[in-house]
């Protein structure tokens, strides 16, 4: 299993394998967004989409955003859903990989 980034021009045809993602990060956030906020939030670029898949198949999604506090700026994971069993096969490279977007974004 692989993660990948999907830049904004390409949310869009991943949407359908997404949907039951999204629904269970909306009903997680104890009413602090909807679906359709969180595509918002990914179509305006305010989020970022990084995808579980193997093959063609979507297992699950993280939603991070770079937050700017008072004191720091910091790489937020604002929603995460998945596949029961199968988010834990990539959890490490996950780790690994928003550890560098992370310094990368300073």
């Amino acid at each position: 299993m692989d993660i990948s980034f999907v830049p904004v021009g390409n949310i869009a045809g991943v949407i359908p394998a997404l949907l039951p993602y999204l629904h269970e990060s909306a009903s997680r956030s104890r009413g602090r967004s909807t679906v359709d906020d969180i595509l918002s939030f990914l179509l305006s670029g305010q989020t970022q989409l990084w995808v579980a898949h193997e093959d063609n198949t979507i297992y699950g999604h993280v939603i991070t955003e770079v937050k700017l506090y008072p004191r720091c700026k910091m790489l937020v994971c604002q929603y995460c859903a998945g596949e029961a069993n199968h988010m834990q096969h990539v959890e490490d490279k996950m780790y690994s990989i928003l550890d560098d977007v992370a310094k990368q974004a300073g």
